[in-house]
Formats: C-alpha cells, structure tokens, sequence
C-alpha cells in the first residue's frame, strides 16, 4: 500500500485507489498530455531563440566582456544559492525548535478592521455568505463590504 506522509485526515483514500499496482503517484502522473506537450514544444522553441541570439552577439563581444559577464553570472548563481541554503536553514531551525505542524492557527471570524486600521461595514445577517457577488467599497477611514449583483 502506498502510504503517504501527511495525517490520514488530510489523504483522499479514493485517489490513492485508483494508482495501479507497482506505480507511483508520480509515474501515473508522467504520461504526455496535450498540455505538457505544448510546454515542451515552447520551452524547446524558447533555448532555440536562446542559442540563436548568442549566435548573433558573440561575434561582437570581445574576451574581457565575455569572462565579465560570466564573473557576474557566477556570482549571482552563487549569491542564489547562499540566500537559498540560508532560507532553507532557517526554516529547519523553526521545524527543529516547533516540530511539525500539526493544525492550522486558530483564527478570529470577527473583524472590525482590515490591517490599514479602517473600519469594516458589513451585513451581520449572513448575506455575505451566500452572495456570488461583494462589492467593497472604501470611503475614507471606513471601508463598506456589502453583497452586490442582480440576483
């Protein structure tokens, strides 16, 4: 059986049926769509334009702008690299010190104030929930939330 790493809570039973037998989830989902075969052809298209434009300007660069270039490209290859590592570290730290996380947040439904400070008008009646349309509007210190549409 595959099993999966998030809580059983979070796991769609019926879709980790339907992977046939001896399969990933990821082997089932590498078949060639319509979709991905336009991606392919565009990126292909795009490193074709790539390789013909270096055609053009490398003709006209001389060896010192060539190894500039490289020298800058190389550091900022490495100065992505670090900021990553770095974020990625810093993000351990958290898992380490907090462990996983395990619910979301509680958070407050009641809001008497978007986090400009101005006031938000709302129906109290619920309309709000069923609307398929919401207007906002702000005027001034004051911002008016009310639903909207023909119905």
């Amino acid at each position: 059986m595959l099993r999966s790493r998030l809580p059983d809570e979070y796991v769609a039973r019926d879709d980790l049926s339907r992977v046939e037998k001896g399969k990933t989830l990821a082997a089932r989902d590498r078949r060639l769509t319509v979709r991905g075969a336009f991606h392919g052809l565009i990126a292909t298209l795009g490193w074709i334009l790539f390789v013909y434009w270096w055609h053009l300007v490398i003709p006209q660069v001389t060896g010192h702008e060539a190894f500039a270039a490289l020298v800058f490209i190389g550091a900022a290859f490495l100065v992505t690299v670090a900021v990553t590592l770095s974020w990625v570290s810093y993000n351990i730290g958290i898992f380490r010190r907090k462990g996983p996380r395990k619910a979301v947040p509680d958070v407050s439904e009641s809001r008497d104030a978007d986090v400009l400070g101005r006031m938000i008008d709302r129906p109290a009646d619920g309309s709000l929930l069923q609307a398929r349309v919401i207007v906002i509007a702000v005027d001034g210190d004051r911002k008016k939330i009310a639903p909207g549409g023909i119905a």
